[in-house]
């Protein structure tokens, strides 16, 4: 990939075969399962969360990182003195419009006003459920820089984010921020806010690298053997952020089975899995809760230590041995 000139055009493609589109009978029989389909889609009661406020982010200064699952692929990760944010989706649609759309299954454990200073917004590609525009605008401060993949600084700059702090990557790319390093990572997935602008921006994980830890932040996936590739130049990391839900046999190539997610974690050769993207918006076919299910389950089978807390509790990487089982319900 060549580097282009801010709000360029191009068009990005995966390093390998991938199937995005499903035939039209396909279509039908995913039409038929969301109508007539027994699947527990959405939680039979309220999803337990720790509410938070500005002044309830403030935490003791650790040399270990400590996070906030905000939801779906939004975590707040304090490391090495800097507050980074991911994939910031804190309205209640994933959706062009607050009308309709997929809708959070939880209320966001916090609003946008109430977060504390954000030195990095980290993005890992342009899907509505990963990079939201009232968020994203909310979050506009002179003193927050937005890493991106290549191709979505056109967006953030229609939404009134400033020039000088966007910073657009391709894979293999890195920034230094303070005292974190940030690179860009191969990924297996697509782009695309409409019909029209299918791949012209790019996807990405990210390597975040600070003096004395190491985090890998994966996006959204599917599986590939570019994980070892990561972590032979990379890793290893004392914890790997990863999708775990939202997969479906219609759509395998793009997003990790928790399976899959589990393998991920030891290609990268992780220490602590902590999953994302499950559980807060209902993007396919399966049990709202199965994705942690299986994820625990694959994890156990191969002495995976992993971190699942309910969104808005702040904890670090010792505490992967207190999950609770706070999904049932």
């Amino acid at each position: 990939m060549t580097k282009l000139p801010l709000g360029s055009r191009a068009r990005f493609d995966n390093s390998l075969p991938t199937k995005v589109w499903f035939s039209a009978k396909d279509a039908t029989r995913i039409l038929h399962r969301l109508l007539c389909g027994t699947e527990k889609r959405v939680p039979q009661g309220k999803v337990p969360l720790v509410y938070r406020s500005r002044e309830s982010f403030v935490t003791p200064v650790t040399q270990e990182p400590a996070f906030t699952w905000l939801g779906w692929n939004t975590m707040l990760i304090n490391m090495s003195g800097m507050t980074i944010l991911t994939d910031p989706v804190l309205s209640r649609r994933a959706s062009p419009t607050g009308l309709w759309g997929p809708s959070r299954l939880h209320d966001a454990p916090c609003s946008v006003h109430d977060l504390p200073k954000i030195d990095v917004v980290l993005i890992s590609h342009d899907h509505y459920d990963h990079l939201d525009r009232a968020t994203v605008r909310a979050l506009n401060s002179a003193d927050t820089a937005f890493v991106v993949p290549l191709g979505i600084g056109r967006i953030l700059k229609r939404w009134g984010i400033t020039e000088s702090r966007i910073h657009e990557l391709q894979w293999w790319e890195d920034i230094t921020i303070g005292s974190v390093t940030l690179t860009a990572t191969p990924a297996r997935h697509y782009s695309g806010r409409g019909l029209a602008d299918r791949y012209a921006s790019l996807w990405a994980g990210w390597s975040i690298a600070g003096p004395t830890h190491r985090l890998f932040f994966g996006g959204d996936t599917g599986y590939f053997s570019g994980f070892s590739e990561i972590a032979r130049r990379l890793g290893p990391f004392d914890a790997t952020l990863l999708p775990i839900g939202a997969y479906s046999r219609y759509w395998k190539d793009v997003h990790l089975s928790p399976e899959q997610a589990v393998r991920a974690h030891m290609d990268l050769q992780g220490g602590v899995l902590i999953p994302m993207h499950y559980a807060t918006f209902n993007l396919a076919l399966h049990d709202w809760d199965e994705p942690l299910i299986r994820c625990l389950n694959a994890a156990a089978q191969h002495e995976v230590r992993v971190l699942c807390p309910p969104p808005g509790r702040i904890v670090n990487l010792s505490d992967c041995t207190h999950n609770a089982v706070w999904w049932s319900n």
